[in-house]
């Protein structure tokens, strides 16, 4: 989870930050095993922190994607490798976004890692296999594969798309998440819609 300071005397902008991402190992009815994988230099209302393990043939590693802001430019979305003992091997940025990134997901699929994020400048998800050096390799737009589907103009902010949760169902791969298809406040009127889907893995 993340955790962090919220400054009511700083700017709305600048109002979150000295964050840090914190993983916690469940072991049963004994005290948690708490470790920080960041630094305390992090900012961002919420880094929306993912993590997964993976067993690759390089050993064992934890992957961890996570948010946040550098001054005021827009989120990048980070994914860090760590070993089996949480010591860190590399860091580095997935992707950038003329707008807002938000809430990442992982999964390891027969071995293979993939990650997916809501970009509100495109209003789209993104699914991506990442290869076995961690770098983007083959990615889908759920837009497209949902047949060119128009989600909402509201971005992860106006309870736009939720974060696109990856799932194995059956030994494929699988995605849900929720669009705001309408939105209106001066009316009150809401239409959501949730969709499920099986992919075909990114080749």
């Amino acid at each position: 989870w993340s955790q962090g300071l919220y400054h009511e005397n700083r700017p709305a902008a600048r109002a979150y930050d000295d964050k840090d991402i914190v993983a916690a190992e469940l072991l049963g009815t004994a005290p948690l095993r708490r470790r920080k994988l960041t630094g305390g230099a992090e900012r961002g209302r919420e880094m929306s922190p993912a993590l997964a393990r993976w067993p690759s043939s390089r050993g064992e590693r934890y992957l961890l994607a996570s948010l946040s802001r550098a001054g005021d430019r827009p989120y990048p979305l980070k994914l860090a490798a760590f070993d089996r003992r949480w010591r860190l091997r590399f860091s580095r940025i997935i992707a950038r976004s003329a707008g807002v990134i938000a809430r990442p997901s992982l999964l390891v699929l027969s071995g293979m890692p993939y990650l997916s994020w809501v970009d509100d400048a495109t209003t789209d998800v993104t699914v991506a296999r990442l290869s076995p050096s961690l770098r983007v390799g083959a990615r889908i737009s759920l837009h497209q594969a949902l047949g060119g589907t128009e989600f909402s103009s509201f971005g992860p902010a106006l309870a736009g798309l939720s974060g696109a949760r990856l799932f194995e169902d059956a030994g494929r791969l699988a995605v849900a998440f929720v669009a705001t298809m309408e939105y209106q406040p001066a009316g009150g009127n809401i239409r959501q819609e949730i969709f499920l889907a099986t992919l075909s893995t990114p080749e």
